[in-house]
């Protein structure tokens, strides 16, 4: 709270870097999530902005956590300098696995963990293993700890297969089609007031991520939990964050599950 109202601390801390100029000398890691709702795009928006428009701004990164995104939209990297997403949800493979993708600069300034797989000519066994004099490897896996598990590679590998198949944009613009659809749909029900109005304006200026957020107004909270058992009983998996029920839809999704939503949706 803040003079006895909420505030997000990214809010507040944009509001100083544009006032203040660049903040001191350690670098601050601003994490963007899909917390709440579409406020979140428009101030990662602003954020990438100021650092563009304001080079002198180096002590701020940007690093986008995209669990939500990967596999179903095409992130915007421009003015990111980090992007990290689980290897599960969007992207179709098991859990425990993730990506992380940097700028080289990042790159440069993390810390590596030390191991033998992080140095160059780790594996040249001619080398003496007393040998300390070895630099970094240049690349992603300067920062890698130990060996792989390589049979959730291979699984991830083959659901990375099938979405290139398919086509990321492909994948995207047939999400927003069911999404525009969706939302058109929720001004025949009495459950969502009012978030017809508020959703159709994001979604025809591309404003949306990879999911909708409902609201269903204040002290909604059992309605948001029955609605949530009413969807398991129908296969129908959504999930609730913040007075929020959040609907991900995907690239085998048609408009027979869109028609499926609205039923268990009224």
């Amino acid at each position: 709270m803040k003079n006895g109202r909420p505030f997000s601390p990214n809010v507040l801390l944009h509001t100083k870097i544009i006032a203040n100029g660049p903040p001191s000398a350690f670098p601050v890691m601003l994490r963007i999530i899909g917390e709440k709702h579409e406020k979140v795009l428009e101030l990662a928006d602003k954020m990438r902005q100021t650092m563009l428009k304001n080079p002198a701004v180096t002590g701020v990164v940007l690093v986008v956590d995209g669990i939500q995104a990967a596999g179903v939209f095409t992130p915007d990297l421009q003015g990111v300098a980090a992007f990290v997403t689980g290897g599960h949800k969007g992207l179709l493979g098991p859990a425990g696995q993730g990506f992380v993708w940097t700028t080289p600069e990042l790159r440069s300034t993390l810390l590596p963990a030390g191991s033998w797989l992080s140095v160059a000519d780790g594996s040249k066994w001619a080398r003496p293993g007393t040998d300390l004099d070895r630099a970094w490897l240049p690349d992603g896996r300067r920062l890698e700890p130990g060996a792989y598990n390589l049979v959730g590679a291979a699984i991830l590998g083959e659901s990375l297969a099938l979405l290139c198949d398919a086509g990321p944009q492909r994948i995207a613009a047939h999400v927003r089609a069911l999404q525009g659809r969706l939302i058109a749909g929720l001004r025949d029900g009495a459950s969502w007031p009012g978030e017809s109005d508020r959703l159709e304006p994001l979604w025809a200026a591309d404003r949306l991520g990879p999911f909708l957020s409902l609201h269903a107004g204040p002290n909604a909270a059992g309605l948001l939990f029955d609605r949530l058992k009413a969807g398991a009983d129908r296969n129908i998996h959504a999930s609730v964050r913040e007075g929020y029920l959040r609907i991900a839809l995907h690239g085998w999704h048609d408009v027979d599950d869109v028609h499926r939503l609205l039923e268990w949706l009224r």
